[in-house]
This record gives C-alpha cells, structure tokens and sequence, in this order.
C-alpha cells in the first residue's frame, strides 16, 4: 500500500514535470515506473516464515494458495498442515487474501496478509470488533528451517 500511494505521488510530481521540462521528465517518469514495478514483484509472500513467538515455520506458496508447516518444535506432528488456505492476491497492490487455522477457535477464519517491508509478513484475522495481527519473520533457506 504504501509503494502505491508513493508511486501515485511521485508520478504526479513527474507529470507536473513533463509540463515543465520536456525533455528530462519523461527519462524521470521512465525511470520511476520500473522502480515502482520493481518494488511491487519483490515483495511477495512466497517464502520461509518464522512465526514471532513460537517455533513454528511455514512456507508460503502463493501460487498454492498455500502457508504449510514446515517444522514446529512443540507439535512436530503438526509438519505438514496447511496453515494457510486459499491465499490469493487482492486487486489493491500487496494485499492477499485467503483463510488460516486458529488454533484456539479450532477453525480456519479470514486472514488478510500485508508485507510492511520485505522482511515481515504480517497475518490480520479479525473476530467481530477485534482484530489481531501476527508479524512473521522471513528465513532465509529451506536449510535454516528444516533440522
């Protein structure tokens, strides 16, 4: 979201540009457009995540629709289970949608995920009036998971 709201700011301020200085602006607009894209498929949710408080990883397959438990050292009979389901990308930028156990209502509930930078992924699930987010860690490797 906040790439976007950039890249709408920055490309107005180019714009105004154009208006101004013919020749240089479009080289600036060019130039800006690729960052931005550059930007927007680098994050992704595809990846290693460590959960913030307990051993447990997953990997995240966007193309799955997939968050599957990798390795979790209090259940290891866990590994395995989808965490995340149904994962898809939203028309807004950076937003995907999809559903993921709760382990205390027992169920799967909808989960929004946002990346605040490129190393966070950051699960929202909300309960009427509440809301809670959970921020995972990225892991590097496969190797750094899997013991």
């Amino acid at each position: 979201m906040f790439l976007y709201q950039l890249y709408r700011r920055l490309s107005i301020k180019a714009a105004q540009l154009i208006s101004l200085h013919g020749r240089i602006a479009p080289a600036i607009v060019i130039m800006l457009s690729a960052a931005s894209a550059q930007a927007q498929i680098a994050q992704t949710p595809d990846g290693y995540w460590q959960h913030p408080e307990d051993p447990v990883w997953i990997e995240v397959l966007l193309q799955a629709g997939t968050g599957i438990a990798l390795r979790n050292d209090d259940q290891p009979e866990t590994v395995g289970f989808h965490v995340v389901k149904d994962l898809a990308a939203t028309d807004e930028p950076g937003i995907w949608q999809g559903q993921v156990f709760v382990p205390q209502l027992d169920g799967y509930k909808k989960v929004t995920i946002t990346m605040p930078d490129d190393q966070t992924l950051r699960m929202t699930v909300k309960f009427g009036f509440l809301r809670r987010s959970v921020d995972w860690s990225r892991v590097g490797e496969r190797e750094d998971v899997v013991q």
